[in-house]
């Protein structure tokens, strides 16, 4: 596998959750976080559990302290994947 298929900040990121729903988010600063674009904040639940992850790994996180516990795969990792976003 190759290094730069580890999450880190600016790679765009595959995930499926468990109830097969897929999405593409793009791992920012906080500042530059911005869901309606699928940027999300490297400090946020889903962007802290995927950072230093890579392709095929599974990722579980809490949506926040009394939250629900959600699990994902992590499906592709690139900084320039490029996927039409589905909702």
């Amino acid at each position: 596998m190759r290094p730069n298929q580890t999450v880190k900040i600016g790679s765009e990121v595959l995930v499926q959750f468990e109830d097969g729903f897929r999405d593409i988010y793009t791992i920012v600063n906080s500042p530059s976080a911005d869901a309606s674009e699928g940027k999300i904040s490297d400090e946020c639940p889903l962007g802290k559990a995927i950072l230093g992850q890579k392709p095929k790994e599974k990722i579980s996180y809490l949506l926040n302290p009394a939250g629900k516990k959600i699990s994902c795969l992590i499906l592709k990792v690139n900084p320039h994947l490029r996927l039409q976003r589905h909702f």
